[in-house]
């Protein structure tokens, strides 16, 4: 059996730097992948196969809707495998949540698959298959932090980030991404200055004043719209230990950083008391720290 992670993607800032002809919005973002997530696994079979279970199963298809399921038949079809696959899901995050869930479930597909099939894609293949399927799928693929440009499709290399806590929380609404950049009303066919991007942050005091600095572009409208992003927000910066709070991607989950995972679990367990609802997840800023 092939196990692959699907960690949540979070947007730390999220620039809108244009608009192309078409429509396409234009973004500048520092992306960060912390510990947790989803979970897929992968087994040999004659069919073509995916089951889902987890906290966040409910409603999701298993057939040809499913972008894991539309990705393995392309990847079948493309490279004339013969074979199949068991292929299944454990969701454990939110849905339509501004942290690319699906995105990432379909990136851990490219590369359980590529494994499974013996394949031999490099992780550069990999993210041009995922642009085929969705913007956000090409970072997710490598799934380290940096920073993506123009719509998804310019990665940098991995920016060092120092090691912090995150919490991650969703009040339990989903947020359609498309309503949210209607409100922008972003001119087609401008373009704007690109922010500066950084390859190391060497502290928590650096990382943070870069963030000051930033900004999340989608964060007003989607606040808006959705009310309870708002309430998100006001208990993550009433969150005594808390070094920096913001919304992720187009919400509704947001996020606060910590000076360790112990204190972001801490917190956690506080709001999680208070807002029994909501979806709270203490997680490590880097992966496996």
């Amino acid at each position: 059996m092939i196990i692959e992670l699907a960690p949540p993607k979070v947007n730390l800032t999220l620039d809108i730097t244009g608009r192309w002809e078409d429509g396409y919005h234009l973004l500048h973002s520092l992306v960060v992948f912390p510990s947790g997530g989803d979970e897929l696994s992968f087994e040999p079979s004659e069919k073509l196969e995916l089951t889902i279970s987890g906290p966040f199963s409910a409603g999701l298809p298993t057939s040809a809707d499913n972008l894991v399921v539309q990705i393995a038949a392309y990847l079948r079809s493309h490279f004339h495998v013969t074979s199949g696959a068991n292929m299944h899901l454990t969701k454990n995050l939110p849905v339509a949540s501004g942290i690319g869930g699906g995105s990432a479930d379909a990136a851990a597909t490219l590369r359980g698959l590529n494994k499974l099939w013996d394949l031999g894609l490099g992780r550069e293949r990999l993210q041009e298959i995922g642009a085929l399927f969705g913007a956000d799928i090409p970072v997710c693929v490598k799934s380290v932090p940096c920073f993506m440009e123009g719509v998804g499709e310019k990665l940098s290399d991995q920016v060092v980030m120092p090691d912090l806590g995150i919490l991650l929380v969703n009040p339990g609404v989903s947020v359609a991404t498309p309503l949210i950049f209607s409100k922008l009303n972003y001119p087609k066919g401008e373009v704007g200055g690109v922010p500066e991007k950084v390859s190391r942050f060497a502290h928590s005091e650096s990382l943070i004043a870069y963030l000051k600095a930033r900004f999340n572009d989608l964060q007003s409208p989607a606040v808006s719209l959705v009310s309870e992003i708002a309430s998100v927000l006001d208990v993550l910066e009433g969150s005594d230990t808390s070094l920096f709070h913001r919304m992720s991607g187009s919400g509704a989950t947001c996020f606060a950083l910590y000076p360790s995972y112990e204190i972001a679990t801490t917190a956690a367990s506080a709001i999680s008391s208070a807002h029994p609802d909501w979806w709270v997840h203490p997680a490590s800023l880097n992966r496996g720290g």
